[in-house]
């Protein structure tokens, strides 16, 4: 027969190709289906469909493949190298996939995470995310995934020593990120770092508000590899010294990202960490008050984030920054002191390719210094508190001439009024979603329906201590929907007709009210229906019961509420 030519199907043709559709499934595992015909993808065996679907780009692979059918789900879950959970709110209970792949734990999230851990055999990355885990989760995920590569631990406020002691099991660990693990005590620090064969392999160590001290320290720095360890964050591990730091610059000056307690560091241990490590690329220094222009001059010029407290000599020590670090895209400084035009020139001339800029400053930033700062054009995010005399005129220039910020924080802005609101909203950047004004007592709904005009992209809005009304939420709720954090926080117009109104934001998870004296115990309860809501801060409302309070964390048990 001709290439190319068709045969007319005959019956026999017929009954033959019955036959071939009731055995083409039933091949050995791995061979490829013989087909005469048109070959389908749910012919082919798993692990060239797997190849194939290899190819779909990874934020479209979770959607895309998992919802074909079961089979398909299975496979995407076998083929899984990361996974991140998150606590789902108002879901039901088959609903735990998210468009990015990440698992969402329900109501019944231990037996979901179970399920999902012995579900996926390839895993390489967990990040819990926002979900509070315990030790038995821990247990878990040593026991099925020993093979795991990195592993972030977001909220350790439950885990205990027994935790550690799994995580010890991961000996191919290349990165440990546990944040707010109160409640581990230092000897069960001391016991996993002073294990070579698990510290080794670490390229990455991160710990937030820990019982880590000095021994601990010392453990790590001796078993840690110099040529793997790239990366060491210790924020707000208050037991640490200067003297660890000295020691980590002797040990291991190759880091490219350093994050430490240094209360008390002296002038020798300063200049140790400057001299040495020369390949820094992001360095925070919390506490270090015996910092020199002499220090910053000494330090390494790849440096690309910066954060700094600033105790004494802050105009010298800004002065050096400009002059040294010209690479700088993040420069975070906390100042005991008063910010002027002078101490700000040299930052705006020489740091041209700033990207984020924060700035606290206790006795104040002059007007002067502001405005200079709209000539930092690549700014994206903008903090700046203490503002002395913040105008009109001021905010404007900013919101004009800052076109890419996609964050703005200022404070107090109390003389700011509507007028500056319909600047930000008509001609401020495009990129905007979070916007903080605090101690704006001058703006009002009047603001608020101005700012309305803006793109609807702002996705965290904070006005505190203002004159906004219950109809400037509502004006709120029609123009930004998306809202994911609201802060009305000292804000004395509101009243209990004004908790109705936040269910019109059905993506909000932060909600802080503190202040608003006008609210009661009546209409507290319409919060239940909030089932989104992660947190809620409550304070200095004399209206408000505890009973009430009480009553709605028991009915929002995964409600954080903050009330004083």
């Amino acid at each position: 027969m001709l290439l190319g030519s068709r045969k007319r199907p005959s019956s026999d043709d017929s009954t033959d190709s019955e036959q071939h559709k009731r055995t083409r499934h039933e091949h050995e595992p791995g061979e490829l289906a013989a087909v005469s015909s048109t070959c389908e993808l749910s012919d082919l065996p798993n692990e060239l469909l797997l190849h194939i679907l290899s190819f779909i780009p990874e934020v479209q692979y979770a959607t895309a493949v998992s919802s074909v059918c079961r089979r398909w789900y299975r496979l995407y879950l076998a083929s899984r190298r990361s996974l991140t959970l998150a606590t789902a709110r108002n879901e039901p209970a088959a609903s735990n996939r998210g468009d990015d792949g990440t698992v969402a734990l329900v109501s019944e999230g231990r037996s979901v995470l179970l399920r999902m851990l012995a579900s996926c055999p390839q895993l390489r990355e967990i990040d819990t995310a926002d979900v509070h885990i315990v030790d038995s989760d821990v247990a878990a995920m040593a026991e099925q995934h020993p093979r795991l590569r990195r592993l972030t631990l977001f909220s350790c406020n439950r885990l205990t020593d027994s935790s550690l002691a799994s995580i010890s099991h991961f000996q191919r660990l290349r990165a440990l990120t546990m944040r707010f693990a109160l409640c581990i005590p230092a000897t069960a620090w001391h016991s996993l770092l002073r294990q070579r064969s698990f510290v080794c392999s670490l390229e990455s160590f991160s710990s937030t508000l820990a019982q880590i001290d000095d021994e601990a320290v010392e453990a790590f720095v001796h078993n840690a590899s110099p040529e793997r360890l790239s990366s060491l964050h210790l924020s707000v591990c208050t037991l640490v010294t200067g003297a660890s730091l000295a020691l980590l610059a002797l040990h291991h000056p190759q880091l490219k990202s350093l994050d430490f307690p240094a209360p008390h560091a002296t002038d020798a241990q300063l200049t140790l960490m400057c001299e040495r490590m020369t390949r820094l690329e992001q360095l925070q220094l919390w506490s270090a008050t015996n910092l020199t222009p002499t220090h910053v001059a000494s330090m390494s010029t790849s440096l690309r984030e910066l954060y700094l407290p600033l105790a004494g000599n802050a105009p010298a020590i800004v002065s050096t920054i400009a002059e040294h670090l010209v690479g700088l895209r993040k420069l975070l400084l906390n100042i005991d002191g008063r910010l002027t035009l002078t101490d700000v020139e040299p930052l705006v001339e020489r740091l041209a390719l700033l990207e984020l800029l924060e700035i606290e400053c206790r006795r104040g930033i002059e007007a002067d210094a502001v405005s200079c700062i709209t000539r930092l054009t690549q700014l994206q995010t903008l903090r700046l508190t203490a503002c002395v005399d913040l105008s009109d005129t001021t905010l404007m220039r900013l919101a004009r001439s800052l076109q890419r910020l996609s964050a703005l924080e200022l404070g107090p802005c109390h003389n700011i009024t509507d007028c500056a609101m319909y600047s930000v909203a008509t001609s401020g950047s495009p990129h905007l979603t979070r916007l903080m004004l605090l101690g704006a007592r001058s703006l009002d709904d009047r603001a608020v329906s101005r700012l309305a005009l803006a793109p609807r992209k702002l996705l965290e809005f904070t006005l505190e201590e203002s004159q906004i009304s219950d109809r400037g939420v509502a004006s709120l709720a029609h123009s930004f929907p998306s809202l994911r954090l609201l802060s009305l926080a000292l804000s004395s117009q509101l009243s209990s007709a004004c908790i109705s109104t936040f269910l019109l934001f059905p993506k909000l998870r932060h909600l802080r009210i503190t202040g608003c004296q006008g609210i009661t115990d009546d209409a507290l309860p319409l919060l239940c229906n909030l089932t989104q809501l992660e947190s809620l801060s409550l304070g200095h409302m004399p209206l408000l019961s505890q009973q009430s309070i009480e009553t709605l964390k028991a009915t929002l048990p995964n409600l954080t509420v903050i009330s004083f």
